[in-house]
């Protein structure tokens, strides 16, 4: 994002306030209201999370810019969400510990192939578990923890969101810089009176967050095709993003990677998406020292259907187990349930 001068800032939020209250105003150029009679959805997901670093000393360390190789565990997570009825997440066990891209294998090798699971200890306590949510609990989890859900309609976030592209972008600017403001207080009370004369260091921090947002939208059940193409196009528009067609996710599937450049020392931003079906596949990173391997995090929706209740599975085969530790394994145990 270009910070240049005082007139350009304030003629963007002039913009982005206009493109919202086009789409309060205008129906048709905005998301739909989710109907409390949506049918229950269901999704199937891969966390693929890097849990550890390992130094030069071959001990953890918790700043991944200084570490010889990363380590990661993967883990399946079934996600249920009802506009009526609330949601229910269940996770599985996480698996054993793997190494991600290549030059974390050759970097382990280097350091004489230490066991990874010992290296690493214990696996964590995320599963298998399982809980409910409340349909007002909903939308902070599936929004990201909170922070996006807060800024947004309560009970129908999507309200108001348009699904022009380039207003979609600016709306989704004005959030983060919100959020910076009011949720981070980041801004003074000038600041937040009027956003022209905040700092570049605000704007700068605000621009970080638009990607996660746009990804946050894009996963969430209950957005449209319609604004699920907007976010794309959003997240491709921004400034130094680089795209490239046919690249496969664990699963096999195809799709376009969205790399978006990392602010100073952050790691770019990778998005797989399905162009055709304006769906997010997976998303990850580009760590330093791998080279263009993508370090992938998220592998959304191996399955996505409607059940008729809460807690059906389509196939009762597809039960959370234990993913594989090496990336043939996951894509053999991910294959028996897509």
């Amino acid at each position: 994002m270009s910070h240049g001068t005082t007139s350009t800032i304030k003629q963007r939020m002039l913009l982005a306030a206009a493109a919202i209250a086009a789409a309060l105003s205008l129906g048709a150029v905005g998301a739909p209201a989710r109907q409390s009679d949506d049918p229950d959805r269901y999704s199937r997901t891969v966390w693929e999370h890097v849990t550890g670093y390992v130094g030069p000393s071959g001990r953890l360390i918790s700043d991944y810019r200084y570490a010889e190789f990363a380590v990661a565990r993967a883990q399946y997570m079934e996600v249920w969400a009802s506009a009526r009825h609330g949601g229910r997440i269940e996770r599985s066990l996480d698996g054993p510990a793997y190494l991600p891209t290549a030059a974390d294998r050759r970097a382990w090798k280097k350091a004489g192939s230490p066991d990874l699971d010992k290296l690493m200890g214990p696996v964590s306590l995320w599963g298998p578990r399982g809980h409910d949510l409340k349909a007002a609990q909903l939308d902070t989890y599936l929004l990201g923890g909170g922070e996006l859900a807060r800024l947004l309609p309560k009970g129908d976030p999507l309200r108001g969101l348009p699904t022009d592209r380039a207003a979609l972008a600016k709306a989704i600017e004005t959030i983060a810089l919100r959020q910076r403001t009011e949720l981070s207080g980041e801004g003074d009370a000038a600041c937040l009176a009027d956003p022209q004369v905040c700092s570049a260091a605000l704007w700068h921090n605000a621009s970080r967050m638009m990607p996660y947002f746009a990804i946050s939208l894009l996963e969430y059940p209950f957005t449209p095709t319609r604004l699920r193409a907007a976010l794309i196009g959003a997240l491709r528009a921004i400034p130094g993003t680089i795209s490239h067609a046919d690249v496969r996710d664990i699963a096999g599937r195809a799709g376009q990677k969205i790399v978006i450049p990392g602010a100073e020392s952050s790691s770019p931003v990778v998005v797989l998406v399905d162009i055709s079906d304006a769906r997010a596949l997976a998303e990850g990173s580009i760590r330093p020292g791998t080279g263009n391997a993508v370090t992938w995090g998220v592998t959304y929706g191996l399955q996505r259907t409607t059940v008729e209740h809460l807690g059906d599975r389509p196939h009762p085969d597809c039960a959370p187990k234990t993913p594989g530790g090496s990336a043939a394994r996951a894509r053999r145990s991910v294959r028996l349930c897509v």
